[in-house]
């Protein structure tokens, strides 16, 4: 930290005094020792690294050398799975949890670097045992290579839920029920959440987005038709579900392929059947006795309550064509991004998107360069022979164009 100087001149004798300027005043819970006590299993609480240090025998947090860091403190009250995250920051953050009491016996339990889940803060997640103590650390991220450590306020957020849902994991998904009303509809119950939820390893980014919180369901097909799935968040939430849909082939993680996804594609689509200002819808044509696998998640690790309705009723006529994007092919490569993507009609041209900017024509593969470091949007939307627009264009991202470490700067 810089020191700050006051000079002050004073009468005929010019006599120049250098007194110090009072020094920027250290949070309360700068030092292990006196971190912050959070409460209960849902606290949340603002806080600054403003004038924080980095004590000696303190880890380096995620792996990044940091240097303003603060301390909480977390006892469970009762056995879960907890998430912590600082989603709600203007701090470039990185988060870490440990047991241990002290800081000469810390064990690592959980760690995230700045902008995987939400844009400059970390998300982190564990399983919590009843009675055990955990010390949060937050700092300030600074890439290993950045001279300034950064410093400005965040608000930290604690949840425990007491369960996780039983489709967590892929091998044990949920099964569409078939609707008694509709035979050619499917559904899952109006409380279907990812609260809870995790990502296995080996699990792939559903929608070309890291999620992390994702649930499982199955369903095999009765006929060959095209077939329409709808993710529609419930409310009331904090903020409506932003969802992740990805509808799969395959039985294991590791033998996936990839049957159409969404990412929060209905924001504000008319007509969607759903009240809730977010929800995702998907198109592809199913085939009579093949089993798929359907994915629910969360943009950039956001999680809450939804319902899923699949529907083999056809497409109206109204309906453009669906647009397909093959995501195992997408390669971004420093700040060159290309995407290729089809549509399962004869004579179809596309339109493309980066960023929320106005679609214009484009043809596959699209390529990107020099894009700005930070997050992008792609999106790309088919438009049939008759001029019809698919009006669920298939997104890919939010993707990050990371700037290069002091090392590769150096070749």
């Amino acid at each position: 930290m810089a020191r700050h100087w006051l000079l002050l001149l004073t009468g005929a004798s010019c006599l120049f005094f250098l007194w110090p300027a009072a020094a920027v005043a250290h949070p309360a819970n700068d030092a292990f020792a006196q971190a912050t006590e959070l409460v209960g299993d849902t606290p949340a609480v603002a806080g600054d690294n403003y004038g924080a240090s980095k004590e000696a025998g303190e880890p380096d947090h995620a792996g990044d050398p940091g240097g303003a860091s603060v301390w909480y403190r977390w006892t469970a009250l009762r056995s879960g799975w907890v998430t912590v995250d600082l989603c709600q920051t203007y701090l470039p953050a990185e988060l870490a949890v440990y047991t241990g009491g002290s800081l000469s016996s810390l064990r690592p339990v959980a760690a995230d670097l700045p902008g995987r889940y939400c844009p400059q803060g970390s998300v982190v997640q564990f399983d919590a045992r009843t009675g055990t103590t955990y010390d949060i650390a937050v700092d300030g991220f600074t890439d290993k290579g950045q001279e300034e450590v950064p410093e400005n306020s965040f608000y930290l957020r604690l949840s425990l839920i007491s369960f996780r849902p039983a489709n967590d994991y892929f091998a044990s998904p949920n099964a569409l029920v078939p609707s008694p009303t509709a035979p050619n509809y499917f559904f899952s119950s109006i409380n279907t959440t990812t609260e809870g939820a995790n990502r296995e390893p080996g699990e792939p980014f559903h929608a070309g987005n890291a999620g992390g919180n994702s649930v499982w369901f199955s369903w095999r097909a009765p006929l060959t038709e095209p077939t329409r799935i709808l993710v529609c968040g419930v409310n009331p939430q904090p903020s409506p579900f932003e969802s992740l849909l990805a509808i799969y082939t395959g039985s294991s993680l590791n033998a996936l392929g990839e049957v159409a996804s969404a990412s929060d594609n209905l924001a504000s689509a008319p007509g969607t059947g759903c009240d809730s200002p977010r929800a995702s819808e998907a198109h592809f044509v199913a085939h009579a006795g093949d089993e798929y696998r359907i994915a629910v998640d969360g943009v950039d690790g956001s999680h809450g309550y939804f319902w899923l309705q699949l529907a083999q009723d056809g497409w109206p006529t109204t309906e453009g064509p669906a647009t397909l994007l093959f995501r195992k092919a997408v390669r971004i490569h420093g700040r060159t991004a290309t995407f290729k993507f089809s549509a399962p009609v004869a004579g179809a041209r596309y339109e493309c998107s980066l960023d929320h900017r106005e679609f214009a024509p484009c043809s596959s593969p699209k390529t990107y360069r020099h894009l700005a470091y930070g997050r992008h949007l792609f999106e790309v939307r088919a438009i049939d022979d008759q001029g019809r627009v698919d009006r669920t264009p298939v997104r890919f991202g939010p993707f990050r164009i990371h700037r290069p470490g002091p090392a590769r700067q150096r070749r």
